[in-house]
């Protein structure tokens, strides 16, 4: 009984097996697909980490040891002399006399060389202006071509009025509504320009701001002024400082407070410009002992102007028209005010856009000009002038810059910024999609004299730490000409990194240079996906073996018999009868042991057991039991020994 419990357990283990084997395959084939997936992931991810970690070495190293055996000739000058004597050392004296010789050549011709270059690569002469103070810079990169006493204080006058216009743009739109206040119209000394506006008129942003800039109407720029500054914060705080002191303030006070407001705010946006020793205290520019600047931060100022469009749309024009407004019937017809923008003037410049004109009695004439031609955009700048030279000077500076200076491109000409050696220049992605890491800003040139090329200048980097998404500048190449700063050049990173990428600072007077490289890992993501690949066919492959099917396990759709060893020792033979679809159970397994065979007949009921002494026919439903030795034969089922 025992014997027949083991021999029928066993039968039902073999019986369950199969079931595992069909479904093998599918699982295999989504775990392989899951690998490769998570295989393409990790390759992408890990090449994005390479190119936001290690782009800056590279940077550094096939750059920095350009720029600075550039910067210092004479370093490379002593390590070679320093060769040349440990190896005239170990040589015969004749040999020492004709090194020291051949030395002595070529450091003479050296000096040559490094004479005449000197002596060809000049700064073009200047000029003479009669104005005490004046400027002529680029207004793509802000090299100063030209200075004559451009840090000097001065009184601005008028010039203050391109001011007082960037800052209205940049704080409201054309079609907004200004007001005109008691302050903005009666404020004015004797003298001083205007077009008649009145208090309670009310005119468009755009219409106030051609008031400003041509007819340079200082009621308009008192009105300028408190429209922008009635709408922050700290006009309401300032009102209500005054209050506190004065319950009724008057209206003249409340405006004085937007005047001190937008004052501030003047202050703020010149820094931001690159001005540094300016001081305004009104929108209008009308003397004041603490309203100050100079020829230098006015160019910069005027250098942020002229990247708006709108500032460019209302200077260019040299008329305009302000319809009738609710206090005024008539329309005001204005013509603006610079001579050098007027074909019908003496003084017309064909290549002059832009301007603004000033005076006081303390400031004497200023003026702010702006010309372009070809790709070369030159301000001008002239204070404490006269009315007989404050445009002929003008006129001077720009004929300078355009006859004797060029724009080059950066992006174009430069040869020493590459990583071309390495794998960071282009990293692949595991979907064939090229992205380049790190590039030139194409728009940046420099301002080099019309014989100087990008190659005699020198140049140094800078890196960003502070760096964005929104912008991607991780450096700053910095290029010195005849010791002036000619211009710059900012380097981006791919936005694919998320400006995750930060680099050392590098002084600007000297570049320093990373002598080791073992920061830089490459890395090829082909050949790391193909190994990948190769990794889990291999793993699949040795599971596949180990997870064989039983071999005594036959498809319902087969009829040939399999033999397998059993735990017993021997071979097992098993078979399966094809059914006739009314169950999958009805087929019949036969197992042989050492004491004889075991047939088992699923639901038809019938058990077999035969032995060596004889054998037992068991029926469950007849209840039927023959012992027969030489009987061999049943009904529906063969058994061999």
């Amino acid at each position: 009984m025992n014997t027949k419990n083991k021999y029928f357990k066993h039968i039902f283990r073999y019986k369950s097996s199969p079931k595992k084997t069909g479904k093998s395959y599918r699982t295999w084939i989504r775990s392989i697909a899951m690998i490769l997936i998570l295989s393409c992931v990790f390759t992408n991810c890990y090449s994005g980490i390479l190119n936001s970690k290690f782009i800056n070495s590279k940077i550094l190293t096939t750059y920095g040891d350009e720029i600075e055996s550039a910067a210092n000739p004479e370093t490379t000058s002593e390590a070679s002399e320093a060769s040349a004597t440990d190896s005239s050392a170990s040589d015969t004296s004749t040999t020492d006399n004709t090194m020291d010789n051949t030395m002595d050549n070529s450091a003479d011709a050296s000096a040559d060389n490094l004479s005449d270059t000197t002596t060809s690569q000049t700064w073009p002469n200047a000029p003479e202006i009669y104005a005490e103070c004046g400027i002529l810079i680029d207004a793509t990169n802000k090299t100063i071509l030209y200075d004559k006493n451009c840090h000097e204080k001065m009184y601005p006058a008028s010039i203050t009025k391109i001011l007082t216009t960037l800052i209205a743009l940049e704080n409201g739109n054309l079609s907004d509504t200004v007001n005109f206040y008691h302050y903005d119209v009666f404020s004015l000394e004797s003298g001083a320009a205007h077009i008649a506006r009145q208090v309670g008129e009310e005119l468009t942003l755009e219409q106030t701001l051609y008031g400003v800039m041509l007819a340079s109407a200082n009621e308009c720029a008192n009105a300028t002024a408190e429209f922008v500054a009635r709408k922050t914060d700290a006009f309401t705080q300032k009102v209500n400082e005054l209050q506190a002191t004065n319950p009724n303030p008057s209206e003249d006070d409340i405006s004085l407070c937007a005047i001190s407001v937008f004052a501030d705010i003047m202050n703020e946006r010149a820094k931001e410009a690159g001005a540094t020793d300016s001081h305004f205290t009104n929108p209008s520019g009308l003397f004041d002992e603490n309203h100050y600047t100079n020829c230098y931060d006015m160019a910069m100022i005027t250098c942020d102007a002229v990247k708006n469009s709108n500032f460019m749309t209302i200077e260019s024009n040299h008329y305009y028209t302000i319809p009738a407004t609710n206090m005024q019937p008539e329309p005001a017809y204005l013509v603006n005010r610079h001579k050098m923008l007027l074909e019908n003037s003496n003084y017309y410049y064909p290549y002059a856009v832009a301007g603004k004109t000033g005076y006081t009695d303390q400031s004497g004439n200023t003026l702010v000009t702006v010309a372009k031609k070809d790709n070369l955009t030159l301000i001008s700048v002239i204070m404490k002038s006269n009315t007989e030279n404050v445009y002929p000077d003008t006129q001077i500076l720009l004929d300078y810059g355009f006859n004797n200076f060029k724009a080059v491109n950066v992006a174009s000409n430069e040869t020493k910024f590459s990583t071309s050696e390495s794998n960071l220049d282009k990293l692949t992605s595991v979907y064939e999609r090229k992205t380049k890491s790190i590039y030139l800003d194409e728009s940046a040139q420099v301002t080099l004299p019309n014989n100087v090329s990008l190659s005699d200048c020198t140049s140094t980097m800078e890196f960003k730490n502070d760096v964005t998404s929104s912008n991607n500048i991780i450096g700053t190449l910095n290029y010195y000409y005849n010791d002036r700063n000619v211009g710059s050049c900012n380097i981006y990173a791919d936005k694919s990194t998320d400006g995750n990428i930060t680099g050392p600072a590098v002084n600007k007077s000297t570049t320093n240079k990373t002598k080791s490289n073992n920061n830089l890992i490459h890395l090829n993501i082909h050949i790391l996906l193909i190994v990948i690949v190769i990794f889990v066919i291999i793993i699949f492959i040795i599971l596949h073996k180990k997870s064989k099917p039983d071999l005594g396990y036959i498809n319902k759709r087969s009829s040939t018999p399999s033999f397998r060893k059993s735990e017993f020792g021997r071979g097992s033979l098993s078979f399966r009868k094809k059914s006739s679809g009314r169950s999958r159970k009805s087929g019949m397994t036969v197992k042989r042991s050492r004491s004889g065979f075991s047939m088992n007949s699923g639901r038809s009921g019938r058990a077999t057991n035969s032995r060596r002494s004889g054998r037992s026919t068991n029926s469950r439903r007849s209840g039927r039991s023959t012992n027969s030795r030489r009987r061999r034969n049943s009904d529906n089922y063969i058994d061999r020994r």
